[in-house]
């Protein structure tokens, strides 16, 4: 067989490593599965104990029309009201603010089964507008987002990951040309602010001040739209009776092997509490000097917003495995595109994708944090391409044209 001629052109080949991986996911994503199965009871006796944090969404949007936010607020007293109802969970705790119940109380109208499904079906057409914007809808990216640990999770846990990915992603992909609809976006994302941190310094150090605005004035808007309906007494009892024992719940649960920080992964792995602070400062120090120089660059815009959401997930101290979906559309691009990215480049993303179900498993060895090794070492190859590309490209790499969500609204 003649190779194609020219440097750009590698030989049409086998790679091995793909289905390896992808089989890999596969048979972790089946033992965690098994595994979850272990301390997830079923629902009124028979069914399958999944949607163990979408329980939590329902629960809330009850308690809201009841308007009994003391059962909601007291972790105790919730833990008790959703065993009732759920007989054989294990404890949970509320940990969203609660303008996320304005948006999601619909939900909790209808039977909880129903709800379940309508609420991940919609997410999932949430993230398929998105995919298709990003022109990733041939067969090959499907079966990457089939496969994947993020999509697994956010499906089994019930998790808002799918409607996240779109609005982060849409979010910043059309600020330079929709500020406004960006805003909107980032104002409704408000419900899970931490996730804002690096793309509002991004926004920032490129002066899209209007994006920032409407943002802060649509979170806002969601919290003072909250008054009319239950008052200041829930804001209250949730952060001087909810808030703590979050911040507990998240230190506790950091040293998991669900959580993709290094503050969750040293901490598990060597048990010094303080030694993993130091390194997660370290390491959201690094990532936010990293990006302003990022950000300051003449790169492509999507090439800055590829570069911020891998940053986040270097940086931020809480994150967890069914956070990797908000990572998909890169990790696609990077493993789809031969021409663009190097083997082990592509090969760590692969990974990067399936690194929830596999990390939690292999973590048991207790060698060393896996799920973040992996982030960092797609950190550094990601970004030493990107401080290598030509300044101002018309074209990202994984696409033919302009990239499509700049040019159109969603």
């Amino acid at each position: 067989m003649k190779r194609a001629s020219g440097s750009a052109e590698r030989p049409v080949g086998f790679e091995f490593w793909i289905p390896a991986v992808l089989l890999l996911t596969l048979l972790s994503a089946a033992l965690f599965f098994l595994h979850f199965q272990s301390y997830s009871r079923p629902i009124d006796g028979w069914f399958p104990g999944i949607f163990n944090d979408y329980k939590n969404v329902w629960l809330a949007g009850r308690l809201w029309e009841a308007r009994d936010f003391a059962v909601l607020t007291d972790p105790e007293a919730f833990n008790a009201y959703r065993a009732e109802r759920f007989p054989g969970d294990r404890a949970h705790i509320w940990s969203y603010p609660l303008h996320f119940i304005l948006l999601t109380w619909p939900f909790s109208r209808l039977p909880f089964l129903t709800s379940a499904f309508v609420w991940t079906g919609l997410g999932l057409l949430a993230y398929l507008v998105l995919v298709r914007r990003l022109r990733q809808t041939n067969p090959f990216a499907l079966l990457l987002l089939l496969t994947s640990s993020g999509a697994f999770l956010t499906v089994v846990f019930g998790q808002a990951s799918f409607f996240v990915a779109f609005l982060l992603w849409t979010g910043l992909l059309i600020a330079p040309v929709r500020p406004i609809t960006a805003g909107l976006l980032f104002g409704i994302l408000s419900v899970k602010p931490q996730l804002l941190l690096f793309a509002g310094l991004l926004l920032l150090l490129t002066g899209r001040f209007r994006v920032i605005a409407v943002a802060a004035g649509t979170g806002l808007a969601l919290v003072l739209a909250t008054l009319p309906l239950i008052g200041t007494e829930p804001w209250t009892l949730l952060f001087t009776v909810t808030a703590p024992a979050q911040t507990e719940h998240m230190f506790r649960f950091a040293q998991q092997s669900y959580s993709l920080s290094w503050f969750g992964g040293i901490e598990r792995v060597t048990g010094s509490r303080t030694l993993a602070a130091i390194l997660q400062v370290v390491a959201t120090l690094g990532a936010a000097l990293v990006l302003v120089a990022a950000a300051r660059s003449r790169k492509d815009w999507r090439e800055k917003v590829d570069a911020t959401i891998l940053l986040t997930f270097v940086g931020l101290p809480y994150l967890l495995s069914y956070d990797l979906l908000l990572l998909l559309p890169l990790t696609v691009k990077i493993v789809t595109d031969r021409a663009g990215f190097s083997v082990p480049h592509r090969l760590t993303a692969l990974l990067v994708a399936g690194a929830g179900p596999l990390g939690v498993i292999l973590s048991a060895l207790q060698f060393f944090p896996l799920s973040q090794t992996l982030l960092l070492l797609l950190a550094v190859l990601h970004l030493r391409r990107f401080f290598r590309l030509p300044d101002e490209r018309l074209t990202s790499a994984a696409l033919p044209a302009s990239d499509p969500i700049p040019a159109r609204s969603v």
